[in-house]
């Protein structure tokens, strides 16, 4: 002990230095910190949908897409269809499109004189009501047109520009900011707006930095002002600030150092830095008060020294807790909530060093302020008066207060089984923001904004493999949530439409025979272009791709539409791969559950065992995880209760929690260890506990808690819920600490806590 206070007071000008050099040169780094929302980007390399979305992607190129909706009475009125067509036209030689789909570039297919004309699905503007309606009337009968580039009741009507397989994501955004420009430069009396799964990320990539930026301001100002309502002097207020600070420093300026970019999930690094580095610092600027009582004649380094006496040991711990807690999400199968994991491991690392060394050798050179009494009775020292009246009633009634956490601890139980999984990027932003109206626009006239792709690889002139394409297709629209369904058999179907009157067998159908299969595309190459298909079929037309896309990407969705396909399609030689976003959705909910479980078991084994070994007692241990245990029950419960579903940034929740919830319950076992050791019975002890070291807990707890409700301010509905939710969670660890521990104390009354029992 007197090693570590001689040496943070003696070395003090040089340990200042290395803490200001250390975060000088992460500070440093942070500006080459870039942006990547993606979720996918995230995934584990060998997870199946990655590596079967790869491979479809491999023949066919990738999906990105973007999508302008236009809205308005009747999309066939003229003034409408000219800005689509003038707009269209302008984004097909944006660099970076590769293809345009809209009214004028998608195919209308007829027959004349036994030849196959192809011509755009308008190749002119109506000019009158009657050629409107007959125009009404042919886009009715396309299918490559109805119901996925108009709506059924001509509403509206949408322009897709396919982006090149080559584009990187920062050309991504180039892209859609080009297209915005374009539709601002294009002005009409319809209301457009943009979607698809790029601009879905363009917009995250421009919030995330926006939220870091407003969130870091908001939470650094309420930890402040907590900070200063606590302790009412400088220093309490500026060395946790300035640990904080520095440690934020040191986490983002190690992501680009580690070669990492910043993400959706990294976006709650710099608030869960603020709302949890201060804690340390908080101990002990509340313990070096308790020391400078009125009338003490101690000099500076010595309250400096006996508050690294007093705290070394479990501040050390409770870092070291917090860290165990916080690294159980490497367990998780996300890479970004691993990336978070580390990154947050680090800041907390260095927060509890400057805690150790930098703290108290600030301490040591400042002059010793005025004393603030403690612990009195009086107007000016209400909180005490309370905290000593909530000790008491403790004390007095522990096996009441045991049996009604018990009864909640059931309550909350029976909720946990109804918490639901969700992994939709769109709900990341609220209902009504532009995106996701947008979202739900394409979802409910378009067919759909998610697909899944299905690879499928033979002949795909042979009749017999493009029949069983049209059963799948036909099976898989009769769940009510899948959308439009595509594939070669869909265009050779088109095709049929146009060389077969309605009243012949071969209209409508797949012909029976190669040879009219392969006839029927040649007669297309000869009037339409044959590159109209490079998205659904490879040039040999040996493999083809078949899109089912779903208008709701609920979990149930997905695994029901995924179970119903793989039941189909059992035994299918044919059938190579099964992706898309969907599909890796399903295995990113998979994985949010798996790593929820793993790394909350992680965390809370190693802390028991670490606990154990601290008071040499795993009761004891087992006490110390009691109110972390009924926190996480607690947050699942009211999860399931109010039907707020478990996502990447919720999935982060309970091995914070474990870490900080656990980090109350240590200081409390510490300090009821001393008091028991100086010779107070069971109730005094637990009074005095609460009353002393409980102070500090309920700064603690307060401080994270006021860093976390900044969250309520971000842009993103998820992290709001995260901000409150930890707030509850945090809250059930105090009350568990500073209510249920006391209770089982004086119950149980555990020999590993007695005076003759020695701590590691």
């Amino acid at each position: 002990m007197k090693t570590t206070q001689h040496f943070a007071v003696k070395y003090r000008w040089p340990i200042l230095s290395v803490f200001f050099a250390i975060t000088i040169f992460m500070g440093m780094q942070i500006p080459r910190l870039s942006v990547d929302s993606d979720p996918e980007h995230a995934m584990p390399a060998n997870m199946p949908s990655r590596i079967a979305t790869d491979k479809i992607n491999a023949v066919f190129g990738n999906t990105d897409a973007v999508m302008i909706v236009f809205e308005t009475n009747d999309v066939l009125n003229a003034a409408t269809l000219t800005r689509v067509q003038k707009i269209s036209k302008e984004i097909s030689h944006i660099k970076g499109v590769d293809k345009v789909m809209s009214l004028f570039e998608a195919k209308r297919i007829v027959g004349q004189g036994g030849a196959m004309i192809v011509d755009p699905a308008i190749a002119q503007i109506p000019s009158d009501s009657a050629q409107r309606e007959k125009l009404r009337s042919d886009l009715k009968d396309n299918k490559m047109v109805y119901k996925m580039i108009v709506s059924s009741d001509f509403k509206f009507t949408t322009i897709i520009g396919l982006l090149s397989t080559k584009l990187n994501e920062p050309d991504k955004h180039v892209v859609v900011a080009q297209i915005q420009q374009i539709i601002n430069q294009t002005p009409g009396a319809e209301k457009t707006s943009l979607g698809g799964r790029t601009v879905l990320m363009d917009r995250i990539n421009h919030d995330v930095i926006k939220d870091v930026q407003t969130l870091m301001g908001i939470a650094l100002l309420l930890m402040m002002v907590v900070l200063f309502i606590f302790f009412k002097q400088k220093r309490g207020v500026l060395l946790p600030f300035g640990t904080v600070v520095m440690s934020i420093v040191v986490g983002m300026g190690a992501m680009p150092l580690l070669g990492w970019t910043m993400t959706a999930v990294s976006n709650l690094l710099p608030i869960m830095i603020i709302a949890i580095a201060n804690n340390y610092g908080i101990y002990f600027i509340s313990r070096y008060q308790e020391i400078n009582t009125p009338g003490n004649s101690l000099t500076k380094k010595e309250i400096a020294g006996q508050t690294i006496q007093s705290l070394w040991k479990p501040v050390l711990m409770t870092g070291i807790v917090a860290i165990v807690g916080i690294l159980g999400l490497l367990w998780h199968a996300m890479l970004s909530v691993k990336q978070l994991g580390v990154l947050l491991s680090i800041s907390i690392a260095f927060a509890v060093a400057m805690s150790l060394l930098f703290i108290p050798a600030m301490l040591s050179l400042l002059r010793i302020p005025k004393p603030i009494a403690l612990g009195h009775a009086d107007e000016k020292h209400a909180f005490d008066t309370i905290l000593l009246k909530g000790a008491t009633i403790v004390a007095s009634n522990p096996k009441k207060i045991f049996g009604g956490f018990l009864i909640l601890f059931v309550v909350f139980l029976s909720g946990v089984s109804f918490v639901q999984i969700d992994a939709d990027i769109a709900n990341m932003f609220p209902k009504d923001h532009p995106v996701r109206v947008t979202t739900d626009l394409i979802n409910k006239y378009f067919g759909g904004a998610e697909n899944i792709s299905v690879l499928v690889e033979g002949d795909v002139k042979d009749p017999a493999l493009l029949k069983k394409l049209d059963d799948y297709q036909t099976e898989m629209a009769k769940i009510p949530e899948v959308g439009n369904t595509s594939s070669m058999a869909t265009v050779v179907r088109e095709l049929s439409k146009a060389l077969n009157n309605k009243d012949e067998p071969g209209y409508d159908k797949i012909p029976d025979t190669r040879d009219a299969v392969a006839q029927y595309l040649e007669l297309y190459s000869m009037s339409g272009d044959p590159k109209d298909f490079d998205r659904i079929v490879d040039f040999n037309y040996t493999k083809t791709c078949m899109n089912i896309a779903l208008t709701d990407v609920k979990p149930g969705t997905i695994k029901k539409v995924l179970a119903r396909f793989k039941e189909l399609s059992q035994g299918d030689p044919t059938i190579a791969a099964v992706g898309g976003t969907v599909v890796k959705n399903n295995d990113i909910l998979g994985a949010i559950l798996t790593g929820q479980r793993d790394s909350l078991l992680f965390a809370i084994v190693v802390i028991f065992i670490l606990l154990g070994v601290l008071f040499r007692s795993f009761k004891v241990g087992l006490i110390g995880i009691i109110p972390v245990t009924f926190s996480i029950v607690m947050l699942f419960g009211i999860m399931g209760f109010f039907n707020v579903h478990l996502d990447t940034a919720l999935a982060l929740l309970s091995s914070v929690v474990v870490g900080l919830g656990t980090d109350l319950a240590i200081h409390f076992l510490w300090k009821y260890r001393e008091e028991r050791a100086h010779g107070l019975d069971y109730r005094a002890a637990v009074v005095k506990t609460i009353t002393t070291r409980g102070r500090g807990i309920i700064f603690n707890a307060l401080a994270i808690v006021a860093g976390f409700c900044a969250l309520f301010f971000s842009l993103f509905p998820a992290l709001k819920a995260f901000g409150l939710l930890f707030v509850v969670s945090i809250t059930g660890c105090l009350l568990g600490t500073l209510i249920l521990m006391p209770a089982i104390c004086l119950i149980f009354k555990p020999k590993s806590l007695e005076p003759n029992k020695k701590i590691v």
